[in-house]
C-alpha cells in the first residue's frame, strides 16, 4: 500500500526542517495561519516523515503522536494519534496521502501498535483507509447563570479555586494530573480519553497561551484544588463584545476542561457560569458522558450539536481486540474484510468473559456469526456505535440468529466513548 508516487522520495524530518513543515502546514490548510505554533518544540518530530519531489521541495508531511495510555474500554494501550498530515495543492491527486496512509500502517504495525487514531479536519477523507468514528462530542453553549444540582460534597470548604492565564511552566503538572486521573470513570475506564505526555502538554498550553484570533482575550487557566491537589481545570478565553444597547454580549469560550469528582466539576462549572461581564459559555468538546450533563437543570435553555469525535483504525485485528475487556461474555466468530490490510481479512474467533482480562482471539475455521468489513468494527471498538445499530444501516450482517444481540452487548461499555482533545 505504501508504494512511492513516481517523481517523490520519502525523507525523515527533523526539527531542523520546522520552517519547511510550518509553510507546508500553511499551504495545505489556509485557517492554519492563526493557528499554527511558531516553535517546533512538542511535535512528534521521531515519527515525522515527508516526500520531496525531484528538486527537493517538501510536497506532504505527517506524524504521530505517542499516545502511550490511550485508554480502551477495561484497558490502555500505546496507540499512534495519526496527525499534521499536510499536502501542498500543487501536489494534490498524485497519491501522496495513500504513500503516506500505507507508511503509517506499516510503520504503526512493526512498532506493535494494534489500533491508529485521529481527529479528521475533513471527515470524508479517511473512511477511505478503514477508520471509523469511534466516538462523538457535544458541543454546548450555556447562557450565563444556567442552574446546576449540586452533588454530595459541594458544600466542602476544602475546595478552592485558581484563575491565571496560562503559564505552561507552571500549569503542565496540575493538567496531567488531571487528565489521567479522569481516565477511569467510576472505577471504569472512559474510552478514547487521552492522558498526554508531559511535553505534548507543555506543547499545548504554550500553544494556548499565543493571544487567540477574533477578539478574544489570551487563555486563562481556571483550576479546581483540594488541599493543594488539581481536581479540575478549565482552559478557557472570553471576548469584548457588547451589544448596541450597552450590554454584555461577551462569551466564554473553552478549549479543554476535565474533573476528578463531580464536587469539583460543580464548583468549576459553576464559576465558568458566573464570570462578569459574560453572556454565554461555549464548551466544544464534551463527551456523551460528560458530569454537566447530570448537573445542568435546565438542558432546554442550553443548545447542544454533536459533532464527531475520534476516528479510530484497526491495525491488527486480533491483538486489538484482545487487548480490550467486553461488557458481556462473549464467543462468536465474526467474518472480516479489509481492503487495505489483507492480513486481518478471514474469519476471527472472539471468546471473552464480562469485564475480565484474558480475552481469546484467534482464526477460526467454524462458520460465522457475523459478517463485517473494518469499518464497522472500528466504530464498534471503543463502544461508540452499537453493532445492531450498525446492522440496521446495512454494515454488519447477522448470519447466525441472536449473535447481533450478544455481540452488541458485549461490544458495549458503560461509560460513552469520548475525546478530549483535537489533534
Amino acid at each position: 500500500m505504501s508504494s512511492i508516487p513516481a517523481g517523490y522520495r520519502v525523507v525523515e524530518l527533523t526539527a531542523d526542517d520546522w520552517a519547511e513543515v510550518e509553510a507546508l502546514d500553511r499551504w495545505a490548510a489556509p485557517e492554519a495561519a492563526d493557528t499554527v505554533p511558531d516553535t517546533p518544540d512538542g511535535l512528534p518530530w521521531e515519527r515525522m516523515t515527508g516526500f520531496r519531489d525531484d528538486k527537493g521541495r517538501l510536497a506532504a508531511v505527517a506524524t504521530a503522536y505517542d499516545l502511550a495510555a490511550f485508554t480502551l474500554p477495561g484497558a490502555q494501550a500505546r496507540t499512534p494519534g495519526f496527525t499534521c498530515m499536510s499536502v501542498h495543492p500543487q501536489d494534490r491527486r498524485r497519491g501522496l496521502l495513500r504513500a503516506m496512509m500505507g507508511l503509517h500502517f506499516e510503520r504503526a504495525l512493526a512498532r506493535g501498535e494494534a489500533l491508529s487514531v485521529l481527529t479528521a479536519s475533513e471527515t470524508g477523507i479517511y473512511g477511505r483507509f478503514g477508520y471509523a468514528v469511534a466516538s462523538w462530542n457535544y458541543a454546548l453553549t450555556l447562557p450565563r447563570h444556567s442552574p446546576l444540582a449540586p452533588p454530595p460534597g459541594a458544600d466542602r470548604e476544602d475546595l478552592a479555586v485558581l484563575i491565571e492565564t496560562v503559564d505552561p511552566a507552571r500549569h503542565t503538572p496540575a493538567v496531567n494530573h488531571v487528565l489521567a486521573g479522569a481516565a477511569w470513570s467510576g472505577g471504569l475506564t472512559r474510552p478514547g480519553w487521552t492522558p498526554r505526555t508531559e511535553a505534548w502538554t507543555k506543547r499545548r498550553l504554550s500553544h494556548l497561551d499565543d493571544q487567540p484570533a477574533d477578539g478574544y482575550e489570551p487563555r486563562r487557566i481556571m483550576l479546581v484544588q483540594r488541599q493543594a491537589e488539581p481536581m479540575a481545570y478549565a482552559v478557557f478565553a472570553r471576548n469584548g463584545h457588547f451589544s448596541c444597547h450597552g450590554g454584555s454580549a461577551s462569551k466564554v469560550r473553552l478549549d479543554e476542561t476535565a474533573a476528578l469528582d463531580a464536587a469539583a466539576s460543580h464548583l468549576l462549572w459553576s464559576r465558568l457560569l458566573d464570570l462578569d461581564l459574560t453572556s454565554v459559555v461555549e464548551a466544544p468538546l464534551l463527551a456523551p458522558n460528560d458530569p454537566l450533563f447530570g448537573l445542568t437543570l435546565d438542558l432546554r435553555g442550553a443548545r447542544a450539536e454533536l459533532h464527531d469525535g475520534l476516528w479510530l483504525r484497526l491495525l491488527d485485528v486480533g491483538r486489538a481486540l484482545a487487548q480490550r475487556q467486553y461488557a458481556a461474555d462473549v464467543d462468536l466468530v465474526i467474518e472480516l474484510t479489509d481492503d487495505h490490510l489483507p492480513a486481518n481479512q478471514g474469519r476471527w474467533r472472539l471468546r471473552a468473559k464480562a469485564f475480565a482480562d484474558g480475552t481469546e482471539v484467534s482464526r477460526s475455521g467454524a462458520g460465522a456469526d457475523l459478517a463485517c468489513d473494518v469499518r464497522a468494527l472500528a466504530a464498534a471498538y471503543l463502544g461508540g456505535a452499537s453493532l445492531a445499530a450498525l446492522a440496521a444501516a446495512g454494515q454488519v450482517v447477522e448470519l447466525v440468529p441472536g449473535s447481533l444481540a450478544r455481540a452488541s452487548a458485549a461490544f458495549a461499555w458503560p461509560v460513552p466513548a469520548g475525546c478530549n482533545w483535537i489533534f
